[in-house]
C-alpha cells in the first residue's frame, strides 16, 4: 500500500507556479474591462448598443471575479497540500529514526 502513496511535493508546488501564472495573465486581460464605457454614439440604436455592452461587460467581469477567486483557491491549496505531505514525511522520517534508538528514561 506505501508504494500506492507517492506524491511528488515538487510537482505540487510547480503546479501551483501554473495556476499562479494563469492568476496573473487572468489579471492583466480582465483588468483592461474595468471602467471600459462604450462611446457608440448619441441615438438610440447606439445607446441601446452601449447598454447591451455594458451589461455584458458587467456579466464577464461578474464571472472573471469568481474565476479569480477560483485560481487563488487553487493555488493556495496546492501549496498548502504540498506543505503538509513534506511536513508528515519529516514527521515519519524522525518516527522511523526513532525505532533503532534505545528507549530513553
Amino acid at each position: 500500500m506505501p508504494e500506492e502513496t507517492k506524491v511528488d511535493v515538487q510537482r505540487l508546488r510547480d503546479l501551483a507556479a501554473v495556476f499562479g501564472a494563469l492568476l496573473d495573465e487572468h489579471a492583466q486581460t480582465v483588468d483592461q474591462l474595468y471602467g471600459y464605457v462604450p462611446d457608440l454614439g448619441d441615438f438610440d440604436t447606439a445607446r441601446w448598443l452601449g447598454d447591451l455592452v455594458t451589461d455584458r461587460r458587467d456579466t464577464v467581469l461578474a464571472h472573471a471575479a469568481y474565476l479569480r477567486a477560483t485560481l487563488a483557491e487553487v493555488d493556495a491549496a496546492l501549496l498548502r497540500i504540498a506543505g503538509e505531505f513534506e511536513a508528515a514525511e519529516v514527521d515519519n522520517a524522525a518516527a522511523v529514526d526513532g525505532f533503532g534508538s534505545p528507549p530513553s528514561g
